[in-house]
């Protein structure tokens, strides 16, 4: 349904936008499908996986939730508890992965009350509190540099004395630390202080959430410039502010949490420019930019839409500007539901001390009972007078359990109709998880271990784990295509060659600048802002600037390239192609004469396309002048893809560049 929500806006937008559910939980739950089909997280890319399972487990659909638990134990079963960490070790493993190990596991405990999950909570915070930086600048021949880091964290243990502290960690790392104070679980309280005071002295009580740290205390609020929150360009801090905004508003202060969130909600067309890539931006910025209220969270959310739905790929998946590909980034999309504590979840049941009214259903709930946990649950909201606090811990002790049970039948009828396919390996996956949260008496479960943990079937997995992944596998995209033999190439010729080629872009084409074809160039913020009719052949381009290829232009934003080439022919030809570098550029378009002939979208990671295009291409053709127009989004990791365009854009080019050609081949 469109919900029609009155919005008080600012910029290009109508007062009154329809925010729209049916869309919204379509893409929601094509996501869900799509990280469903790879065993729930993507395995390749361990830094952002834990976010897919924090968006999965905010989305709260029974039928996915075990791919969560599974996501957890997963991660439990690979620590050793006894490990001890040598601070004067030079190098730990990244700082990364505890951060969000930590963040995931008690967002996970906070809303499910599985207290398996406790020890491997702490194990990680302690790793952190061992790793955080706690070098003041008195103690050090480098006072300029670590002045302020104290309570950061680097990518590992030392990182590099000039090498500066990253939010994207501390943030994290330091809301998991108060949700596990909430708890009540036994953590290192001045790691926590520590981390606050990093924080606090480098600005954040300004709004001020950096990369590094200053080398005296931050006091002083920049002004804010209105025309750039007009437009969406506030400074968003990785993400971090958005993050950071949450954090404060978790423990009270709610004046720092408003200005974070404010440059939060004020930075949807901002969210391209960050250290590290810009998934962090997209990840955690619209939760920060709720706190503003509904109406601008609504706004936030039209703002950024086009520049989300340019990362949606042809599969559901979700691409998140590092090359690799996800969900974590659809956060804010869940965030209606508030299911976990990052979107605005109210303080849960399973925090330390609970109410007496509470302790029978939290003792089912120990045991596993979960029909019984339902039940005295539903009998206090029934009997009880409760406040708003006690009775949203109510209401979740109810949800939770038919959520467990629905999630926990539909996981036990998924692992035995895999064991009665004989499918053993990607039967046992989900066993660790069910074993943490089913009642070891329940007979299906008894049935399914006889099954799994007998030894005789040891071989028999073997042979399905290299099936499985075999499956996964299949399930990757591949568009490299067999390499043209000699004889083929020599029937080849480029109708628009260019002056200057990498070495990324072999074969014909490359001619002297005056040979070279001329294109007429435009930038644009999105593609629906480009011009009308600005692919067909009668297009007025005089305006634009004229140029060669290659080029470069502002990072995230859309380049608009229109040039000629002449057919002497059109019934000689057999066959057109295009050659194009697709590394870090996003939903290419293609026009021959005004009709689309191709659509790329982030095809490969890091080569150049070599692709045939379909019949529709010829049919476009005409004999004489032909209109090529080409449209593309650059997503470049490090900051801008160019620099001094406004004066002198040949000589501005960036790692080589942007350059496409078409060729064709004779019959």
């Amino acid at each position: 349904m469109n919900v029609e929500l009155k919005v008080e806006v600012l910029g290009s937008y109508s007062s009154t936008s329809p925010y729209d559910c049916q869309k919204t939980d379509r893409i929601v739950a094509n996501m869900e499908k799509f990280l469903a089909a790879r065993g729930g997280t993507m395995k390749s890319h361990t830094v952002f996986s834990n976010t897919d399972a924090l968006f999965m487990l905010a989305a709260g659909t029974p039928e996915y939730q075990g791919l969560v638990r599974r996501k957890v134990y997963d991660q439990m079963a690979s620590f050793d508890y006894e490990a001890r960490i040598d601070p004067l070790q030079k190098r730990h493993p990244q700082n990364w992965h505890f951060a969000y190990n930590a963040l995931l596991t008690s967002e996970y405990f906070l809303a499910t009350g599985d207290r398996n999950v406790l020890p491997f909570l702490k194990w990680n915070l302690d790793y952190l509190a061992v790793t955080q930086n706690k070098v003041e600048a008195t103690d050090t021949p480098w006072p300029r540099a670590l002045a302020g880091s104290a309570g950061g964290w680097r990518h590992n243990f030392y990182g590099g004395l000039g090498y500066g502290m990253l939010p994207t960690i501390g943030v994290p790392a330091i809301l998991s630390f108060r949700f596990a104070m909430d708890i009540g679980l036994e953590v290192d309280r001045s790691a926590y202080e520590r981390g606050l005071g990093y924080f606090k002295h480098n600005g954040v009580e300004v709004g001020q959430v950096i990369y590094g740290n200053f080398s005296k205390p931050y006091t002083d609020p920049a002004p804010i410039d209105m025309e750039a929150a007009y437009h969406g360009k506030l400074p968003a801090s990785n993400g971090m502010r958005g993050l950071a905004a949450i954090l404060y508003d978790r423990i009270g202060d709610k004046r720092t949490a408003s200005i974070c969130s404010f440059y939060a909600a004020n930075a949807f067309n901002n969210l391209a420019h960050a250290h590290g890539g810009n998934f962090w931006g997209n990840w955690a910025n619209g939760a920060g930019a709720y706190l503003q209220g509904k109406k601008a969270f609504i706004r936030f959310m039209q703002g950024h839409a086009w520049y989300r739905d340019l990362h949606r790929m042809y599969n559901h998946s979700l691409y998140q500007g590092n090359g690799g590909i996800g969900g974590g980034q659809l956060l804010s999309l869940v965030l209606p539901r508030h299911r976990i504590r990052l979107l605005g979840a109210p303080e849960s049941v399973f925090v330390a001390n609970p109410k007496e009214v509470f302790r029978p259903a939290l003792d089912a709930h120990k045991k596993r009972d979960y029909p019984l946990v339902q039940k005295l649950a539903q009998e206090i909201l029934d009997t009880q007078v409760l406040s708003p606090a006690d009775k949203a811990k109510a209401q979740q002790l109810v949800g939770l359990s038919k959520e467990l049970q629905e999630s926990i039948g539909l996981d036990i009828k998924k692992v035995e109709r895999l064991i009665e396919e004989e499918k053993y390996y990607e039967a046992m996956l989900d066993l660790p998880q069910l074993q943490g949260v089913v009642s070891r008496q329940n007979p299906r479960l008894v049935a399914i271990e006889k099954v799994l943990l007998d030894p005789a079937l040891g071989a028999v997995v073997k042979k399905d784990e290299e099936r499985y992944k075999d499956v996964l596998s299949s399930l990757k995209f591949d568009v490299s295509q067999p390499k043209s033999s000699k004889e083929d190439e020599a029937r080849w010729s480029c109708l628009t060659p260019h002056s200057k080629l990498s070495h990324r872009m072999p074969g014909m084409g490359k001619v002297s600048n005056e040979e070279a074809n001329r294109w007429k160039f435009k930038v644009v913020e999105s593609l629906p802002k480009a011009p009308e009719g600005w692919t067909e052949p009668e297009y007025d381009d005089s305006a634009w600037l004229e140029t060669v290829l290659p080029i470069s232009w502002y990072l995230n934003h859309q380049a608009l390239l229109r040039t000629t080439f002449e057919v002497t022919d059109k019934s000689s030809i057999e066959a057109l192609r295009v050659r194009t570098w697709t590394y870090r550029q996003q939903n290419v378009q293609i026009f021959i004469n005004g009709k689309l002939v191709a659509k790329i979208n982030q095809a490969s990671n890091n080569a150049t396309l070599n692709a045939l295009l379909s019949e529709g291409a010829l049919k476009a053709l005409k004999n004489g002048k032909n209109t090529l127009a080409v449209t593309t989004l650059n997503n470049w990791r490090w900051g801008r893809y160019m620099t001094k365009f406004e004066t002198d854009a040949r000589n501005s080019v960036y790692n080589n560049g942007y350059t496409i050609l078409l060729d064709m081949r004779i019959k």
